[in-house]
């Protein structure tokens, strides 16, 4: 059970599967992991088409499996791509053949019977030369889709829906949005402590340690506690976390279900009993927005407490963007790094690691 609203209200919840043509958007650089991981949780998958920070496929499923897909940042329904030209008289082409699209396009997912209007809102991006402004390019579409009958204009704080469209290469790909700001963020009011990381990226952290009902988990830097809440939605015999910081912690008791075990501790020096860990995942500190006096040595000396503290074959999986620092500390302590994707987050390249014996 979710513990909050992650798709739009008014899209269906009836819970049948239905072929969709998707569109999900993630972290530039987390698509090809997210590409390995989506037959898991939607195994009718009949086509997957990764591209930079996005993934399309078609598959048979119901909405309700879609808010399985954590890992995501977004998930849309595929429209249709349209022709659109570089000038902004070509708006008006390219309207028209938006307020064309069969009301089957949208059938899939939202009941259209007579007197059902919804309030839309467009967002838009484009990419090449252009002598239209993004903004144009959702005005056009507002428009058109609200000369049909079903729909009204809204605003951001006040819509049903959301429209996006991505002008690129003479196309424009427009999609319907499913998935609400909760879906994204995890519900409403959650605290963010400096250098926390995208509830998706934490998700992958997670699904990367192969978690089993039976584990005992720990994030040792765990911050606002992003990763530990993304590992107590999936069964488990004991979610810990754990941080230096007393104001990290006391956001992280306002973001964390009880169920999980937070304790002030020194990730270099925990209280656990030997070999009592089946996984870890953290965010170890970059240096960046957490500064550190000396990143290497706290990274040798992590890497030992993890080598202590997990159980054989236990899964450790770290994001960094101190590839380096990383690297030397495994060769210091006898871990094995494979970076398993690099990140673009704000100018920063973190990867994703899995560490090895």
């Amino acid at each position: 059970m979710q513990p909050y609203e992650p798709g739009y209200p008014c899209l269906r919840q009836d819970g049948q599967p239905r072929r969709l043509h998707l569109l999900l958007t993630c972290v530039p650089g987390l698509e090809e992991l997210a590409a390995q991981m989506l037959p898991y949780y939607l195994p009718e998958v009949e086509e997957l088409r990764p591209q930079r920070g996005k993934l399309f496929l078609t598959c048979r499923t119901s909405l309700d499996h879609l808010w399985r897909l954590g890992f995501v940042d977004n998930v849309y329904l595929f429209l249709d791509q349209l022709p659109i030209g570089p000038h902004k008289a070509d708006l008006a082409a390219f309207g028209k053949a938006l307020e064309a699209l069969p009301s089957s396009a949208f059938s899939p997912v939202l009941p259209l019977e007579q007197g059902l209007r919804y309030r839309l809102t467009v967002s838009a991006s484009r990419s090449g030369k252009h002598s239209y402004s993004r903004f144009d390019v959702a005005q056009a579409a507002k428009d058109a889709l609200c000369r049909r009958r079903c729909f009204l204009p809204g605003e951001p704080e006040a819509h049903d829906l959301s429209l996006r469209v991505d002008v690129q290469d003479g196309l424009a790909t427009v999609s319907l949005k499913l998935s609400s700001a909760a879906f994204r963020f995890r519900g409403e009011g959650r605290g963010f402590s400096a250098g926390a990381i995208r509830p998706a990226i934490a998700n992958a952290l997670v699904l990367l340690t192969q978690p089993k009902g039976d584990d005992v988990f720990l994030d040792p830097f765990c911050g606002s506690g992003t990763i530990a809440f993304e590992r107590s939605q999936l069964p488990a015999r004991r979610v810990l976390a754990s941080d230096i910081s007393p104001e990290a912690l006391e956001t992280a008791r306002q973001n964390l279900p009880a169920a999980v075990r937070l304790q002030r501790c020194d990730a270099r020096s925990l209280p656990h009993k030997d070999a009592s860990i089946d996984a870890i995942a953290s965010n170890i500190p970059w240096d960046v927005q957490i500064q550190v006096d000396d990143l290497l040595a706290l990274y040798v000396d992590f890497l030992r407490e993890a080598g202590r503290l997990l159980k054989p074959g236990g899964a450790l999986v770290l994001l960094t963007d101190k590839q380096e620092a990383l690297e030397t500390a495994c060769t210091r302590t006898g871990w094995r790094a494979e970076r398993l994707a690099l990140l673009s987050l704000h100018g920063l390249h973190p990867g994703i690691f899995r560490l090895r014996r």
